[in-house]
């Protein structure tokens, strides 16, 4: 499946073999972690490193696109691995409810100034569409009361989200569809003018049970959604306490391996100690008193 990406596949973690992109999710996710470059600010070459990392992510992604694998999950936009940039097209007309989403989500968010899309005329044509800037600290699920991680989120009036920051991609993977969701919700949660004067016209009783029952279908498609990705988590929960559990017994088995060697280390200094008094006609433990 992977075959002519072993390097990519060493640096992942990844055996070529597989044919599961979920694996690769979760290994990319697992290395990511521990080479994130914050937390190596010793270690000169840590952001190359990292840049690696994500290169080779992006390279195997594609190979499973090519083999017709369904990637927009964990590839949802275009990725710019030197800037540590993604840009996501979010669903039209959503920009002030992904707003709304991020300071849900993250109460404690900065809000920063406006930004002109000035950079991005590639990805779009509105390249003087108004941006602003919300800085978010978040954790990962996986790793409990550990430090928070720094990402920029973006959100263009035409509909663009732009994700900056060493931890761009995990919080991608972590967070975005979580936030597209609630952006979606929202954004069903709030009339329009068709519906407040339908909503008038049957006295404050609502729309069309059609409408409503959209609302529900949609409502129970996040829902399995959400199911999902708590699947993957509890998954990825139960793989680090396996790797936990056989790092802890390897420990034990090394401190137990060391006692025994010093324990026998001791009684061949006894016995050395004994046989030396004997040899002199002394008794091999005298009383000090």
């Amino acid at each position: 499946m992977l075959q002519g990406l072993e390097k990519e596949c060493e640096l992942i973690g990844l055996s070529p073999n597989t044919d599961n992109i979920k694996d690769a999710k979760r290994q990319f996710r697992k290395r990511s972690v521990a080479m994130l470059p914050e937390k190596h600010p010793s270690v000169a070459n840590a952001h190359s490193r990292f840049h690696e990392l994500n290169t080779a992510f992006i390279k195997i992604l594609e190979r499973f696109r090519e083999s017709g694998e369904r990637i927009s999950d964990v590839m949802p936009g275009q990725i710019n691995v030197n800037k540590l940039q993604y840009m996501i097209p979010l669903r039209a007309g959503t920009a002030s409810f992904w707003r709304k989403a991020i300071k849900l989500t993250y109460p404690s968010v900065i809000i920063g100034g406006q930004k002109q899309q000035n950079n991005l005329a590639n990805f779009s044509q509105n390249i003087n569409s108004r941006g602003i800037r919300h800085v978010v600290f978040w954790k990962l699920g996986i790793e409990t009361g550990s430090q928070p991680l720094k990402v920029n989120l973006i959100v263009y009036d035409n509909d663009i989200l732009q994700v900056t920051g060493s931890s761009f991609y995990l919080w991608v993977l972590e967070c975005f569809q979580q936030l597209s969701r609630l952006a979606e919700q929202l954004q069903n949660q709030s009339p329009t003018d068709h519906e407040e004067e339908c909503c008038e016209d049957r006295g404050g009783m609502g729309c069309s049970s059609v409408d409503n029952y959209k609302k529900i279908l949609e409502h129970l498609q996040n829902i399995e959604e959400d199911i999902e990705d708590l699947n993957e988590k509890v998954d990825e929960l139960s793989v680090a306490q396996s790797d936990h559990r056989k790092q802890t017994d390897s420990d034990n088995s090394t401190t137990q391996n060391r006692l025994n060697v010093i324990s026998i280390k001791v009684l061949e200094i006894r016995q050395l100690v004994g046989s030396n008094a004997m040899a002199k006609g002394e008794a091999p433990y005298r009383s000090t008193k």
